[in-house]
């Protein structure tokens, strides 16, 4: 889905594969996991499907579209994947960074992990949106800036952090554990490296 940019067939699809999910036994909320690119998928399917949403983890996350014109081959890919859904590629209507209210407005809780010194995501133009967003409105935003990393790599050593704001903002202080976790993904699931 992350190789989609979003496009309206990518997030339909991915609420299916949701809906089947949760008929199967897991959770209805989901925490996305979104890492670059993967990161603006995660924002338009919380924007698009917000109830759904248990937490947002981000790492060096894509979060305005506009960014790609810098490179005339991503953004001929947005377009391309974009006309496949008989659309032009998105506008400030479907851009993750014009609807961060929605994340705000739901409360949605958000894990932000950033290079402070990414060339290809750069955080000033991308994951400081969310954040400056969150702050106005003076919801809590756990947010991470790596100041001497880029965009590589992606991350934190010790993943207690995560593993925790995961289960607080989900289960809070109540003492309940989930029945059914699943883990879906590419790389960042398998493991970069393994076979």
């Amino acid at each position: 889905m992350t190789d989609e940019w979003a496009r309206p067939s990518s997030l339909r699809a991915g609420k299916e594969f949701f809906d089947y999910a949760v008929e199967h036994g897991l959770m209805d909320k989901v925490v996305m996991e979104g890492l670059s690119r993967g990161g603006y998928y995660s924002l338009r399917f919380a924007q698009t499907y917000p109830k759904h949403i248990g937490a947002l983890l981000l790492d060096n996350p894509l979060v305005d579209i506009n960014e790609l014109r810098r490179n005339v081959d991503w953004w001929n890919d947005v377009t391309a994947k974009w006309s496949q859904d008989s659309l032009p590629p998105p506008g400030s209507a479907e851009n993750a960074a014009c609807n961060i209210s929605i994340l705000v407005d739901n409360k949605i809780p958000v894990l932000l992990l950033s290079g402070g010194a990414d060339t290809i995501v750069p955080y000033e133009c991308n994951g400081k949106i969310i954040k400056d967003t969150y702050r106005r409105w003076d919801i809590p935003l756990k947010s991470v800036v790596r100041s001497h990393s880029g965009h590589h790599p992606l991350g934190i050593g010790n993943p207690y952090p995560i593993a925790e704001f995961i289960y607080n903002s989900l289960y809070g202080q109540h003492n309940l554990r989930p029945i059914r976790v699943a883990c879906i993904g590419d790389s960042m699931t398998e493991g970069v490296g393994t076979d």
